[in-house]
């Protein structure tokens, strides 16, 4: 990963050309996470820009490269698995506080030890 780094860096002439295979999944996982935070800033001449750059990396830009090859493939679904894997922490997260809250309220209710109030009727008093 780092060696292929050092190479596209290496290599500034080649920076116009659409990265293809891990390099363009990377590449098109981060304008999609510079969207999304474009998005939430209500920056939207951003949004589009990203927009314009996404679509172009999806076509294959002027190179006319195909960009669905295996690589590309994997990232799809280690992106997919990534938001499925925080879902599921994010509902385990709510779940487990649910059940401590249900702990607490449940020993709240049984924590009253000691002699409970001794009711004596008023007719057994008057005698």
């Amino acid at each position: 990963m780092l060696e292929k780094r050092r190479q596209l860096q290496q290599s500034g002439s080649n920076a116009s050309a659409v990265p293809t295979g891990a390099l363009a999944a990377i590449e098109r996982s981060r304008f999609q996470q510079m969207r999304t935070l474009a998005l939430k800033r209500n920056d939207y001449a951003e949004v589009q820009e990203l927009d314009l750059k996404l679509a172009e990396m999806t076509t294959g830009g002027a190179n006319g490269i195909d960009p669905a090859t295996e690589e590309d493939a994997l990232a799809k679904v280690n992106e997919r698995n990534r938001r499925l894997h925080l879902e599921a922490v994010r509902k385990a997260e709510i779940a487990e506080a649910e059940r401590k809250r249900q702990k607490r309220k449940l020993e709240a209710g049984l924590s009253r030890t000691g002699t409970p109030d001794l009711k004596i009727p008023d007719n057994t008093l008057s005698r």
